[in-house]
């Protein structure tokens, strides 16, 4: 069965379109998904990166940084806080791939997950929430970084 529907594109093509969105956007970064939507009016770009070498894969191929408010950013920066964190204690650590169910394995043995959070501060002054679900059949520990409004505040 051949390809049926939407473009298909190629390496050349996806590059070329994600300079036209750098372009577009006066940025000297790897674009967003939602920025990449934006400027092309369509998710066609977005799934033709997913397909090929993921947004981190065209970043480094590009000579491109990726934002730092990116949630992936985020995510990686939190992974490598508790990587460091177990290698300091002794562990032996290895980090998983985005995308991956888990982000760290530990001792060859140990799959844990890191979940980091930005506050979200409610209406009610002086509230903030954090929403995480725990639920996993794989995982058999869970790093969790909730950061207080008023030490983050200090690095903004």
């Amino acid at each position: 069965m051949g390809y049926t529907h939407g473009i298909k594109w190629t390496d050349q093509e996806i590059e070329n379109e994600i300079k036209n969105v750098i372009n577009a956007l006066c940025i000297e970064r790897m674009p967003t998904r939602k920025e990449t939507e934006i400027v092309t009016k369509s998710n066609s770009l977005n799934c033709a990166i997913c397909r090929t070498y993921k947004y981190s894969g065209w970043a480094k191929r590009l000579g491109l940084s990726i934002g730092n408010d990116s949630d992936t950013w985020f995510g990686k920066m939190y992974e490598e806080k508790a990587t460091n964190s177990l290698m300091l204690l002794g562990y032996k650590v290895e980090r998983m791939p985005t995308k991956h169910p888990y982000d760290l394995l530990l001792n060859d043995a140990i799959k844990i997950d890191v979940k980091a959070a930005k506050p979200y501060v409610q209406k009610i002054p002086g509230t903030n929430t954090i929403l995480i679900i725990l639920k996993s059949e794989i995982l058999h520990a869970t790093f969790i970084y909730c950061l207080h409004w008023m030490i983050l505040k200090e690095y903004l």
